[in-house]
């Protein structure tokens, strides 16, 4: 069934007093039908938040000994249900014990997927995951890939496959004088990967092409086909939403050059990578929150060009942009 969002109702607040102390927040959640994050609000509303089994302190003896003993290989919901704990205190202790889980989080089945898919709109998650034996947070990172699929950018192919010794070759041969993307779109991979694989392979571009006035050029950039409502709309986007991050790094003496947006709205994330390139990331958030990702364009070279492109259009954010671009190494490869 279905998580209620209907009010409290005084037998459930008597539940909670009554078994908050010695049951986890999972299976209260699932005996009265609600989501664990209302559970615990609940809770600290009533003000039983303190010398809980909740907690990750008051571990007896007895209670150290049995976790030793099941996590190895116990289900998470035999776990939860066996040591009346939460996965977080479970992990925890786990930890500081130094305990190992066989086999932890393998792959899932066809049938496990099959599962999720045909119950996740009528089942809470922690119902879920005790049906299945999994942990709450890996079905709840499942279930967001099941709703939101990772798509393909048409911004380079992003394959991830073996390197064979004819793209090894090729890299080799053309990656000192060759621009990236156009490296990129010929062994069709992503412009990300190409670079990785060059400084794996202690490939070195040739210092003078990578100089400030080449790829000032708008002919060198590539994001000069973008019109000039994209650019509009991408510098609204950035200056509302976006993060422009230009600072030292700890381990050089250059900049950490970053641009990245946050934002609950897969499809605004998606257009920003079907223009600008970069990657979509899952971003975490607390439970009972809107699933949100970020948008990010790790490439300090493309987000210089991207800044150039849409810096007549910049308000807020002009000033972070302008220093981006003014930077004399910004254009340098890794």
């Amino acid at each position: 069934m279905k998580p209620t969002t209907t009010r409290w109702t005084q037998p459930d607040i008597d539940y909670i007093k009554r078994n908050y102390h010695v049951r986890s927040v999972a299976d209260i959640a699932s005996h009265l039908n609600r989501d664990e994050q209302s559970v615990r609000s609940k809770a600290y509303r009533l003000g039983i938040t303190s010398n809980v089994s909740q907690n990750h302190s008051n571990w007896t003896k007895d209670e150290i000994d049995l976790l030793r003993l099941l996590y190895p290989t116990a289900t998470w919901s035999q776990l939860r249900h066996d040591l009346h704990r939460g996965e977080m205190s479970i992990r925890s202790m786990a930890r500081k014990l130094g305990l190992v889980r066989e086999n932890t989080n393998p792959l899932y089945t066809d049938e496990e997927i099959q599962f999720i898919t045909e119950n996740m709109d009528t089942m809470s998650v922690s119902q879920i995951a005790d049906h299945l034996g999994r942990p709450v947070s890996s079905l709840g990172i499942k279930i967001q890939h099941i709703r939101n699929p990772p798509r393909k950018t048409t911004f380079g192919s992003c394959a991830r496959r073996p390197w064979s010794s004819n793209d090894i070759e090729t890299l080799k041969s053309q990656y000192p004088t060759m621009p990236v993307r156009i490296l990129a779109k010929t062994l069709d991979r992503s412009p990300q990967a190409i670079i990785a694989k060059a400084q794996i392979l202690g490939i070195k571009a040739i210092k003078h092409y990578h100089r400030p006035e080449s790829h000032a050029d708008p002919v060198n950039s590539p994001y000069v086909d973008l019109s000039e409502p994209d650019k509009a709309y991408i510098a609204g986007i950035i200056d509302g939403e976006g993060h422009i991050e230009f600072n030292d790094r700890r381990d050089s003496g250059g900049k950490r050059i970053l641009l990245d947006v946050g934002n609950t709205c897969y499809e605004l994330l998606e257009y920003l990578e079907d223009k600008c390139g970069g990657k979509i990331y899952d971003k975490k958030v607390k439970p009972g929150r809107k699933p949100a990702w970020t948008w990010r364009l790790i490439s300090p070279i493309n987000t210089r060009h991207l800044l150039i492109a849409i810096y007549p259009y910049l308000i807020i954010k002009k000033q972070e942009a302008l220093a981006v671009i003014q930077y004399e190494h910004s254009y340098s490869p890794p």
